[in-house]
């Protein structure tokens, strides 16, 4: 079932989109459209897009404002209303109705590909879709193995800073927030649309971080004192695989990756973090866990 699923995901992410003529847009369609958000008739500061592409139906939108767009056609131009709840994070349009006047350029729907072994060919690199089916298995397997062992790693460290209570000092704290930041910042950059980008709140969320980040850096120091006792060494073999790996998710040439993690200093982060996963497998091996299977249902 899960290999499944996992099939019909990269069937729909791997869809094709063809352009649609002589029918409004409906439920589930691509669209691409122009839009400006306006407040008892003066535009919303920053709202304006131009090309905005919506999949109808996936909320990524307000839900008010997808239906809306449902029932046009191409090159219609439309206002929509759209009221919003009181805890909107765009305090301007919090607890208001906003009006959209839209106009609809294209519209497109998706086409699955066959699962067939061209599928298999194109998108997994297999010969055949039965081979691409037992390697979607084999990934699936091993992710959920590196998800447990993920789980008693941290089970690990929580105990060894239960056992070892201490405050860690403020200037190693504000440093792993201002890295956690970043990388949310960077996250939600991404995720959010144009008009949006604007309202992160940086100070109530690296405030919000503080609790992760105290306890990610008495982790990172009691095992840094382990380390001490403990013979465990971090060779370039052991960088170069695992920044080949990130390359090989990112879909980016590993020389590239490797140099721009070098300038932005992540590869040294990368090379803590190696070293912390060998200081847990020798702890792990110490406290002899044996390993069970389990329904994922009983962990979840």
């Amino acid at each position: 079932e899960n290999v499944e699923n996992e099939l019909k995901r990269l069937q729909d992410t791997h869809a094709e989109l063809d352009n649609v003529s002589g029918r409004p847009v409906k439920d589930s369609d691509y669209v691409i459209l122009d839009f400006e958000a306006f407040l008892d008739g003066i535009p919303v500061k920053g709202s304006k897009s131009v090309n905005q592409p919506v999949v109808i139906g996936s909320g990524t939108f307000v839900k008010e404002f997808e239906e809306g767009l449902i029932g046009m056609n191409k090159e219609e131009e439309k206002d929509i209303k759209v009221s919003f709840a009181s805890d909107f994070n765009n305090k301007e349009i919090a607890g208001k109705d906003v009006v959209f006047k839209v106009r609809i350029k294209e519209i497109k729907e998706k086409r699955l590909l066959e699962l067939d072994d061209k599928f298999a060919k194109e998108i997994g690199r297999c010969e055949t879709i039965k081979e691409f089916r037992e390697k979607i298995r084999e990934n699936l397997d091993k992710n959920e193995r590196l998800n447990a062992d993920a789980r008693l790693k941290g089970e690990i460290i929580d105990k060894l800073i239960e056992l070892n209570p201490f405050e860690p000092t403020k200037v190693l704290v504000e440093s792993q927030m201002d890295f956690m930041v970043n990388n949310a910042k960077r996250d939600m950059m991404y995720q959010k649309s144009d008009e949006d980008k604007s309202d992160i709140d940086i100070k109530n969320l690296r405030e919000g971080f503080r609790g992760s980040a105290t306890k990610i850096v008495a982790g990172e120091l009691i095992l840094e004192e382990i380390s001490k006792k403990e013979v465990v060494e971090v060779t370039d073999d052991d960088i170069d695989a695992e920044v080949k790996r990130i390359a090989f998710l990112r879909n980016e040439p590993v020389n590239v990756l490797k140099e721009n993690m070098r300038k932005s200093g992540t590869l040294e982060r990368l090379t803590s973090q190696i070293k912390r996963d060998k200081i847990l497998n020798v702890l792990t091996n110490k406290f002899k866990i044996k390993e069970a299977f389990v329904d994922k249902s009983e962990i979840v």
